[in-house]
């Protein structure tokens, strides 16, 4: 209900969705900062601040909202701090956030934690990723079992992506 308000009024009244989305991250139940840290990093109710999306994702951390520590992971990461990235993205990864797993697959498959690639924990995450309920990324998975020549592991994940419903595995 906070939210919705908040994003009524932003339309109206940047002040009042400031206070609104600094209620959804007080709630007890919901303690969600993403969306006003998102409001300072872009600029869409206030200046660009990236120390202030900083400072509300750390808090959101702070109460193990997932979300917060994911976009602290890809801020850090793109700032070129990569052991605070690893540190808040194995904070998600702990708490089983569903989008850490393809973040690390990523970060891992292009070189972007140790400069340089690492396929089999690229494939890993990307395995953990599709245990965790996303069957495309046993196609991602796939792909790296092609580009190390082991095609039959290759089509036990594609088989098992089409198995799950991911028709795109077919291609």
């Amino acid at each position: 209900e906070i939210r919705s308000s908040a994003r009524d009024s932003a339309v109206r009244d940047t002040v009042r969705a400031l206070e609104l989305l600094h209620k959804v991250g007080d709630c007890p139940n919901y303690p969600n900062y993403n969306e006003l840290a998102v409001s300072y990093i872009y600029g869409n109710l206030t200046e660009i601040d990236s120390a202030k999306a900083e400072y509300y994702w750390r808090r959101g951390a702070m109460k193990g909202d997932t979300k917060s520590m994911m976009q602290l992971a890809i801020f850090k990461l793109n700032v070129g701090q990569t052991d605070s990235a690893m540190h808040y993205a194995m904070m998600a990864y702990e708490r089983q956030d569903d989008d850490v797993c393809n973040f690390l697959a990523r970060c891992y498959l292009y070189g972007r934690i140790d400069g340089r690639e690492d396929r089999s924990l690229a494939k890993k995450y990307y395995l953990e990723s599709a245990r965790r309920g996303n069957p495309d990324e046993l196609v991602m998975a796939g792909k790296i079992c092609l580009w190390n020549g082991d095609t039959v592991e290759a089509f036990r994940h594609f088989d098992r992506a089409i198995a799950l419903g991911y028709n795109d595995a077919y291609v």
